[in-house]
């Protein structure tokens, strides 16, 4: 069920009677997106840059903080906000940045490892155009920071062992899960249980998303990844 619009939300998929749900990105900014498709190209307003930050308040989810992951699509105020957060976590700050349409976005993370060139999807035989800038993994957990190009799309599969997360940062994307549409966008979070067939395409506007597959060990791997045919 999709909950709607709002700067805070989340997508809940229910399994047996027990609602499955995480706390949402947080937006530093309490600023919504702004977004606007001009002449085919994507555009957002300044006045209205937020920032993002996983995890969300830093004390809110406590079994999500093995890393710290902040995006902006304003330097300095990724900058900013990175100083303002010195000393709440061990680490030192990783940076880089991408093209994410016309603009360029700012991305800055503890606890995780960060690839100037994104690594290719591994699924890509399967159809997947997704890239990867970032990996950490730990014994219960790997994360992974995931770019998905204007209409593209990963493959259609499903995990037989691993819970999945999908938190946007930025951008939007449609997630389909066991035949379901749901559109979510940054600031929005969806999670997809073991046993359930998923995929995520995007439109005109570009997505980048923080996968957390809680129960896979294994790291960039598809070792539980079960393709649709």
């Amino acid at each position: 069920m999709d909950t709607g619009t709002t700067n805070k939300s989340w997508v809940v998929i229910e399994q047996n009677v027990s609602p499955l749900f995480m706390t949402p990105v947080y937006d530093r900014a309490y600023g919504s997106d702004n977004w606007k498709i001009k002449d085919d190209k994507l555009h957002i307003l300044e006045s209205a840059v937020p920032v993002r930050v996983f995890p969300y308040e830093f004390s809110e989810n406590k079994d999500f903080k093995d890393i710290e992951v902040v995006s902006s699509f304003s330097k300095q105020r990724l900058d900013a906000m990175c100083d303002s957060m010195n000393g709440k976590l061990p680490g030192e700050w990783k940076k880089i940045s991408l093209a994410f349409g016309t603009l360029e976005c700012f991305i800055a993370t503890r606890g995780m490892q960060l690839y100037q060139n994104p690594l290719t999807s591994r699924s890509v035989s399967k159809g997947s155009q997704a890239v990867y800038y970032g990996t950490h993994t730990t014994a219960r957990r790997t994360y992974l920071l995931q770019y998905l190009p204007p209409h593209s799309s990963t493959s259609s599969h499903h995990h037989e062992g691993v819970r999945e997360f999908f938190y946007i940062l930025e951008g939007a994307a449609l997630i389909y899960i066991g035949g379901r549409m749901y559109t979510v966008e940054s600031l929005n979070m969806v999670q997809v249980p073991p046993g359930f067939i998923h995929c995520v395409t995007t439109e005109d506007m570009p997505s980048l998303t923080l996968l957390v597959m809680d129960g896979q060990t294994s790291g960039f791997s598809c070792d539980d990844h079960h393709y649709s045919e």
